[in-house]
């Protein structure tokens, strides 16, 4: 997958940070507190015609990752503050308020989420959140369904690489690991 799409003319990056990626190369990209500094693929010039639509659009979704076992995460809708270098390109994203799923979901016009508000399982659980089971080792919640007494939800275990459903009883959510924050 490329670090970068375009999707009915919005944007959407996806770096790893702080990391390789899968292909082996480090941009070098890295947090500076709540701004993001994100440098495009190795050869990309500002003459390129995607990232001269890039920066007219000023404007991008942006999902982050750790490593290539986690699963990305929403930073949010970043706009361009600074545009640096020649090859590659680079840019300082800054975000107006930390992402969140339904935000992308209200941006893209799609309503506040497929799921209504009342069919969700009131407990400490939510999506996104980080999890350790006994046995699968270390997870992400994906979806969360069942009611209170019978919850359970479908979690990525990165070190197996594949998905289960998983009764939530069986899982501790780990504090401080959870949705995606700035």
């Amino acid at each position: 997958m490329a670090g970068i799409r375009e999707h009915h003319g919005e944007f959407f990056i996806f770096p790893n940070v702080g990391t390789a990626g899968t292909s082996g190369d480090d941009y070098g990209n890295r947090w500076e507190g709540s701004r993001l500094r994100w440098f495009h693929q190795k050869a990309s010039r500002p003459d390129w015609p995607s990232v001269r639509k890039l920066l007219a659009a000023g404007r991008a979704h942006v999902f982050w990752r750790r490593s290539t076992q986690d699963l990305f995460e929403y930073a949010g809708y970043g706009r361009i503050e600074e545009v640096f270098g020649s090859s590659p390109v680079g840019i300082l994203w800054s975000f107006d308020s930390p992402g969140s799923h339904s935000d992308l979901l209200r941006r893209l016009g799609k309503g506040s989420g497929a799921v209504g508000r009342e069919t969700v399982p009131q407990h400490e659980f939510k999506i996104g959140d980080r999890v350790r089971h006994p046995d699968l080792g270390w997870g992400r919640v994906l979806a969360i369904s069942g009611s209170e007494a019978s919850a359970s939800a479908t979690m990525y275990f990165a070190a197996l690489k594949e998905r289960r459903e998983i009764p939530l009883s069986e899982v501790e959510r780990v504090p401080g690991l959870g949705p995606a924050r700035l």
